[in-house]
């Protein structure tokens, strides 16, 4: 029996998608997964801010430390905007998926 070539499906394979993907992971802890990821992610911000403060000094002695915990924040509020307004210039128009409808339906 010859081996499938690289970079080719084999057109002998005749199983089910299903079958196709059986054992490649479980889908079960996914949501958990995704919350745990998010809470950690949002976490992390106050951390990091709170390591440029002890970096720089930050305290009442020296106020000029708390400036790069700032751009920090400054930043991080320029990329949410930057990326919700990328989300919606890719999801409104004429090849929009008609998500900003709730009916999924776009008016004629």
């Amino acid at each position: 029996m010859n081996a499938p070539v690289q970079g080719r499906t084999d057109r002998r394979d005749l199983r089910a998608p299903l079958k196709k993907v059986r054992g490649l992971g479980s889908a079960k802890g996914g949501t958990g997964h995704f919350w745990w990821q998010r809470v950690t992610a949002v976490a992390l911000v106050p951390l990091v801010v709170g390591r440029f403060n002890t970096a720089f000094g930050a305290g009442p002695e020296h106020p000029a430390g708390y400036a790069p915990g700032m751009w920090f924040y400054t930043a991080l509020a320029a990329l949410g905007l930057l990326f919700s307004y990328l989300l919606w210039r890719a999801e409104s128009g004429p090849a929009a998926h008609g998500l900003e409808y709730p009916s999924g339906e776009k008016p004629a």
